[in-house]
C-alpha cells in the first residue's frame, strides 16, 4: 500500500477568519474580514510516500482510519517537538486554526518550547513595562 500526503500544487480559497472581540488581528488589519476579500494561495506541495505492507496497512487502517491524516500528524509533531516547526507551521500543513493547533499539540504532549532564558527574557519585558 502507498500513502501519499498531497499533490503537486493546489489553490487555496481562505475565508475571512471570525472576528475575535475587540482584539484586531493581522488578518482583520490586512482586510480580510471584509466579505468580498477573498485570499488566493498557491503553494508548491511535496509529495511524500509511505511503502507499507498490506497486511501492516490494513491493520493499521483498521485502528487508525485515514494513515495519510495520521502520518502528517506524526510528522509534523516530531518536528514540532525537534524544534523545526513551530506552532503556526503546524497549524498551517494539517489546516487548524490556532486553537485547534494548541489542542492538537496538548493531546500529544507536545508542549511550548520555554526555557530559562525564555523566562528571564518575559521578566526582564515585564519589569519594563511594568516597572515596580
Amino acid at each position: 500500500m502507498q500513502i501519499t500526503f498531497s499533490g503537486l500544487e493546489f489553490i487555496e480559497e481562505r475565508k475571512p477568519p471570525p472576528r475575535m472581540g475587540g482584539i484586531l488581528t493581522l488578518s482583520r488589519a490586512l482586510g480580510y474580514n471584509k466579505p468580498n476579500i477573498r485570499r488566493v494561495d498557491i503553494q508548491k506541495i511535496m509529495s511524500v510516500t509511505i511503502e507499507l505492507p498490506e497486511s501492516i496497512a490494513a491493520q493499521l487502517q483498521t485502528r487508525w482510519g485515514d494513515l495519510s491524516r495520521r502520518a502528517l500528524e506524526a510528522l509534523a509533531v516530531e518536528a514540532y517537538r525537534a524544534e523545526l516547526l513551530s506552532q503556526p507551521q503546524v497549524g498551517e500543513i494539517l489546516g487548524l486554526d490556532f486553537w485547534e493547533t494548541e489542542r492538537f499539540l496538548k493531546e500529544r504532549r507536545a508542549f511550548l518550547h520555554y526555557d530559562e532564558d525564555d523566562l528571564q527574557q518575559d521578566k526582564l519585558a515585564h519589569d519594563r513595562v511594568l516597572p515596580k
